[in-house]
């Protein structure tokens, strides 16, 4: 059986990208063929990270009906006002407008992804409506009145000030209203050895200013991502709105697991920095991956004096846990 399957995979292989996209055209038409379009027109097919790039799009109703299901732990969804923020392909309103929302509005500053967003609107057709708009505009804001449940997936690390965003977002709940927030954790191992962005050894660990020189050199498309921070830095940032955020559970590997990975950064180092990047940037890289090794193994050996089990789990936290999942509440 494994010899056929083999062999099968081997015949469709060089197809399988057509046969996808036939099957997206099928069940999503006008959403398949405008996204397609975009992508072409935005990328070159040959960067790395353009089928992640499609499927991430294709994804985006089962990611919204996912923060639905998060959501509805902590608050009923019937009958309420939702925003979703940078809302791209508008799947996080359809699935709250699916699921009962008595208005869910996304909005996206991004002329192409708003075309993209109103595209699948064809295909799932509901009350959700999708809005022209950026979160830094105060009087657009004011516009849209409060809600009861705000979401932002992956859009934080995007924002220049995301002091002044968490500030603008909590004053737009409402009293007993929930934010959802997702962002990628930079310093988990595998966004280490592979960005989540754009699929990059070790440029997750640099300073903007650095990593949007690294990424220069590799693409003639420009670099989107702002500056990452910690957890606690971006737990400070919902507290000092006032608002009270959980930190959901997320799968993370097995601690033992994660520390034979960090300690192999050491040997893939100078095979896996991309060849492309001058010296400089390679040295960068290099040096912020092995600070990046020791500053782990120091908390390692550390928890091993003390077998502290909130220790480990800060350690699984801040270097294992791939993405964040925060729920904050206004109080």
């Amino acid at each position: 059986m494994s010899i056929l399957k083999s062999a099968l995979q081997t015949v469709f292989k060089p197809i399988l990208p057509q046969l996808r996209y036939a099957r997206r055209r099928w069940s999503r038409p006008h959403f398949a063929k405008a996204q397609r379009t975009s992508m072409l027109r935005r990328l070159d097919p040959k960067h790395p990270r353009f089928d992640a790039f499609t499927d991430y799009a294709f994804s985006t109703v089962s990611r919204g009906e996912e923060a639905v299901a998060i959501v509805r732990r902590y608050r009923s969804i019937d009958g309420v006002r939702c925003l979703d923020i940078g809302t791209a392909y508008g799947g996080f309103p359809i699935a709250f407008a699916k699921a009962g929302a008595a208005e869910a509005i996304g909005m996206e500053i991004d002329p192409e992804l708003l075309k993209l967003a109103k595209a699948l609107l064809l295909d799932v057709p509901c009350n959700a409506r999708i809005l022209s708009g950026s979160v830094m505009d105060a009087e657009f804001m004011a516009s849209l009145g409060r809600f009861d449940i705000i979401t932002n997936n992956d859009v934080i690390e995007h924002v220049d000030n995301p002091w002044s965003y968490t500030n603008i977002v909590a004053g737009m709940l409402c009293p007993g209203g929930v934010l959802y927030t997702s962002l990628p954790n930079s310093r988990a191992l595998n966004h280490v050895i592979s960005d989540a962005h754009y699929s990059i050894f070790g440029i997750s660990l640099l300073k903007h200013p650095e990593a949007e020189r690294c990424y220069d050199q590799l693409f003639a498309e420009p670099y989107d991502v702002a500056e990452f921070y910690r957890l606690p830095e971006y737990m400070q940032m919902f507290a000092a709105q006032g608002l009270d955020t959980d930190i959901l559970p997320v799968d993370a590997p097995d601690v033992y697991q994660l520390s034979r990975g960090v300690r192999e950064l050491r040997s893939m180092v100078d095979i896996k920095i991309p060849g492309a990047l001058d010296a400089e940037s390679r040295d960068r890289i290099r040096a912020a991956v092995l600070a990046y090794v020791d500053e782990f193994e120091a908390l390692y050996r550390e928890w091993q004096r003390s077998e502290d089990p909130q220790q480990v789990q800060q350690i699984l936290l801040n270097y294992g846990m791939p993405v964040w999942r925060l729920l904050s509440r206004n109080k």
